[in-house]
């Protein structure tokens, strides 16, 4: 994905630029930095921490058992199955990460419709 930003610059005639990367952006922030260092001017990471070597290191037990959906869509069987029931995937996030009572059946039926 870091490639993608540099062919999208060249294809843009962009030289140098600044990027903001959010969570997966972060780690694109930081392998655009590194391996293009005469090209990225700036970089704003939100949501993960620098990772040296671009080495991904395992939260607790706790930490991984929430960020489960991170490894599954990593796998094209999960990649897959998220693409087969959306849906089914996206009520797990909500139950998962709202807090209790934070959305009625109506409010997630809204949603879904959008």
């Amino acid at each position: 994905m870091a490639q993608d930003v540099v062919d999208l610059a060249d294809k843009l005639g962009i030289g140098e630029f600044a990027v903001v990367g959010h969570d997966w952006g972060a780690r694109i922030a930081y392998t655009l930095a590194a391996l293009f260092p005469e090209r990225v001017r700036a970089i704003a990471t939100l949501a993960l921490a620098y990772q040296p070597r671009g080495e991904f290191h395992l939260g607790s037990f706790q930490q991984s058992r929430q960020f489960w959906y991170q490894f599954f869509q990593c796998t094209d069987a999960g990649a897959e199955a998220v693409r087969q029931d959306s849906i089914g995937f996206a009520r797990m996030q909500w139950n998962t990460w709202s807090p209790q009572g934070w959305f009625t059946e109506e409010d997630f039926e809204l949603a879904m419709s959008a």
